[in-house]
């Protein structure tokens, strides 16, 4: 697995690319076909996951994706699994993103028994 999002890897992605490029840049890197992208975003029109998950696709990647907010938003629409929570609420978003992403970590826990 790799965390794409280290304090200071971000920093310094963000000064020499644009916050907007955080994610895509790191995925230029490291990301690979077959490789397992999960993005997440409330709103789901954050142009930093947004461009992370459009380099994913062009890498051949598998995508997941985890949104909110409006019906239809951009992140929605770009997955091979798409889960969408119909809430307004930033805090009820992110409190069903949190659980779906627990349950996924128990699954592949309970794989490897």
């Amino acid at each position: 697995t790799h965390s794409m999002h280290d304090p200071a890897v971000l920093t310094c992605l963000a000064n020499d690319f644009g916050y907007e490029h955080v994610f895509g840049k790191q995925l230029e890197m490291v990301g690979r076909a077959d490789d397992l992208l999960i993005a997440i975003s409330s709103s789901g029109e954050s142009p930093n996951i947004i461009n992370g998950v459009r380099v994913a696709r062009e890498r051949g990647m598998k995508i997941i994706t985890l949104s909110g907010f409006k019906k239809g938003n951009s992140l929605s629409r770009s997955g091979d699994l798409n889960v969408y929570v119909p809430s307004m609420n930033y805090g009820t978003v992110e409190s069903i993103h949190n659980m779906i992403l627990q349950d996924i970590v128990d699954d592949i826990k309970n794989m490897s028994k």
